[in-house]
């Protein structure tokens, strides 16, 4: 059996696990995985993870609001899950927390939590929160709101013993704030999911799909689509995903686009795999230019060339490796350009799948997650116990 020793005892907070068809279930698995080796590890999350044999999962009765509903539904909604987690780590036997951001309601109230029990914790920052709201026009940043929620998000980051961030720009953000330490933990691909295939769809496919939501230029993808039709060319845009934009998608499309609706990891892996073309549409904005979507990784596995907008640090990531191309959002006429070369340039598509393969094992998300949790045991030996590994 495992020795208990101090801190062997992990409980990692997050809104969403496996296997919920989120960025945030996607990434945790691995990471849970790789901590397993470690830790003893219990996930706090919701209902959508219940009954998942392989790790000890504990899902709060609450349940967390779809992205869907209303702003005042979802932060009724995300306060009272937020309170149930703190009830639940305020009776809970954790050692140390490692805390999901978002939800950034969640978090607080666990990091809250951990704070008056003085337990340590690690906060993982996805997302831009507070930004999100600011930028949404939900809350004025400038506003005694704005400014609270600003002091709650610098006064969690300062109380961790690392802050994990998955973008550079996060990262860089989260920096200067006066944190003890951070490490970049970016999303990337599942191993097991992402692969690269032989059988591509027979019409020449771009490919877009995640969570539709404000921050995704919808608009573009069905302007895009326009533009194809109107010059009848031998073009597929297929799209999947749902989200609050997601009402653009179902009713007088062109021809060119065809609406898929929500899928699963398994069945989005099989899609983008035939595909020829990723697309990563975001509007312009802070939180697109510090943004790496999951898309774009996962795209990367099945090595999909890509176009992103609008230019960002994915995309200049994408132009540099020499895997894509990345555009301002209001110039549709050069991206179909470049579509239009990459379909009819056999030179051009091959010297970016060559790039491709390249970068590809360097955002497996199994990898990056053994890398973190290494580094984690190294740098903070106390947080898991007398022995690098448990043994049986």
């Amino acid at each position: 059996m495992t020795k208990r020793t101090r801190f062997s005892r992990l409980i990692l907070v997050s809104q969403f696990f496996y296997p919920a068809n989120v960025a945030a279930a996607a990434r945790y698995k691995p990471l849970v995985s790789a901590l397993m080796k470690f830790y003893d590890v219990t996930v706090y999350t919701s209902r959508i993870s219940r009954g998942r044999s392989e790790f000890i999962v504990k899902c709060n009765w609450v349940p967390f609001p779809s992205n869907q509903k209303s702003n005042i539904f979802r932060l009724l909604f995300e306060t009272a899950f937020g309170v149930e987690t703190f009830i639940r780590i305020l009776f809970s036997k954790g050692d140390i927390y490692y805390l999901g951001s978002p939800s950034f309601i969640n978090c607080t109230f666990a990091a809250l939590c951990c704070k008056l029990l003085g337990k340590p914790y690690l906060v993982d920052i996805r997302d831009d929160y507070p930004r999100v709201y600011f930028d949404s026009g939900l809350i004025k940043e400038t506003g005694f709101i704005g400014r609270q929620l600003k002091w709650i998000e610098r006064t969690i980051c300062e109380n961790a013993i690392l802050v994990v961030a998955a973008t550079e720009g996060l990262k860089k953000n989260i920096e200067l704030f006066q944190i003890k330490e951070s490490w970049l933990l970016r999303n990337g691909y599942s191993e097991d999911l992402f692969n690269p295939a032989s059988e591509k769809f027979k019409d020449f496919t771009l490919v877009f799909h995640g969570i539709l939501s404000n921050f995704q230029d919808v608009d573009l993808l069905v302007n895009l689509g326009r533009l194809i039709d109107q010059r009848n060319l031998d073009i597929k845009i297929v799209v999947a995903g749902e989200g609050n934009q997601d009402y653009k998608l179902k009713v007088n499309l062109p021809r060119s686009v065809t609406y898929l609706g929500p899928k699963s990891h398994a069945e989005i892996a099989g899609l983008i795999n035939k595909a020829h073309v990723g697309l990563s549409f975001r509007k312009p904005g802070k939180i697109s230019e510090d943004s790496f979507p999951v898309k774009i990784y996962e795209y990367i596995g099945v090595g999909l060339p890509i176009l992103v907008t609008p230019p960002s640090e994915a995309g200049e990531y994408v132009q540099k490796s020499g895997i894509g191309f990345q555009f301002d959002p209001q110039n549709e006429e050069a991206i179909l350009g470049k579509i239009l070369e990459i379909k009819e340039k056999a030179s051009l598509y091959d010297e970016l799948q060559e790039n491709l393969a390249t970068v590809r094992p360097v955002f497996s998300r199994e990898k990056m997650s053994s890398a973190f949790v290494s580094y984690l045991v190294s740098k903070h030996p106390h947080s898991q116990g007398l022995n690098a590994q448990k043994t049986p």
